[in-house]
């Protein structure tokens, strides 16, 4: 017997923020739903893909159900209406003011299901002047300051920050020559990873929603 058992969840988020509660609470026996948009989370094509799915895909999402509900066409917000009715737990981490705008926001649910708890992961808070920010590790550590610390540490005698042009050389118009790496060291390469490709889209998800219900259930 798990604590969770009983409890449904409607889990609307993506990527890390959202999905890894989701996760947490299938674990501990609650029925979670995992709402994706047709193209899929962007998490399923990130790292080593085997059998169409990544690891940390299914790191995050293991244990759940899939509905595929693209919100932008008519119908859907009615469509996840019925399904928080059902649920006794919704996690969202859109960016401010998005679910409202689809009318999905927390007073829209709970119009139709007094009871629910919503979980609204965000970057920046709900009513601030950055709350439209969207919230991914790379502008977080840049906002709070560990990307200009790593790169001091790495270049401690750095007297001007680098031209972009500078690609490993060890020296830069903008700084003397001795700012560059160490003299025998190999030089240090900056690169900007990007995840899937434009050619590949992700994959889809696995079910529509018209195929998908929940039980009905004694209350």
């Amino acid at each position: 017997m798990y604590p969770c058992n009983g409890l449904r969840v409607l889990d609307m988020s993506r990527v890390v923020a959202g999905p890894i509660a989701g996760r947490i609470l299938s674990d501990l026996g609650a029925d979670v739903v995992k709402l994706e948009p047709p193209e899929g989370d962007v998490t399923r094509v990130w790292g080593h893909v085997r059998h169409g799915l990544s690891g940390f895909y299914t790191q995050q999402n293991a244990g759940k159900r899939n509905v595929c509900i693209d919100l932008r066409v008519d119908g859907a917000a009615d469509v996840v209406r019925a399904l928080a009715a059902q649920a006794d737990i919704v996690i969202e981490n859109f960016r401010a003011g998005v679910l409202d705008r689809l009318g999905l926001g927390y007073e829209d649910l709970r119009a139709v299901n007094h009871d629910l708890i919503m979980l609204s992961v965000s970057g920046f808070g709900h009513g601030g002047p950055e709350s439209p920010r969207p919230a991914y590790a790379p502008r977080l550590q840049a906002d709070a300051g560990p990307v200009h610390r790593a790169a001091h540490a790495a270049h401690p005698a750095r007297t001007a920050p680098r031209s972009p042009a500078w690609r490993g050389s060890t020296a830069s118009p903008a700084a003397p020559a001795s700012s560059g790496p160490p003299s025998g060291s190999s030089p240090r390469r900056f690169r900007i990873a990007r995840y899937g490709s434009s050619t590949s889209p992700p994959a889809r998800a696995t079910c529509s929603w018209h195929s998908f219900n929940w039980p009905r259930r004694r209350r």
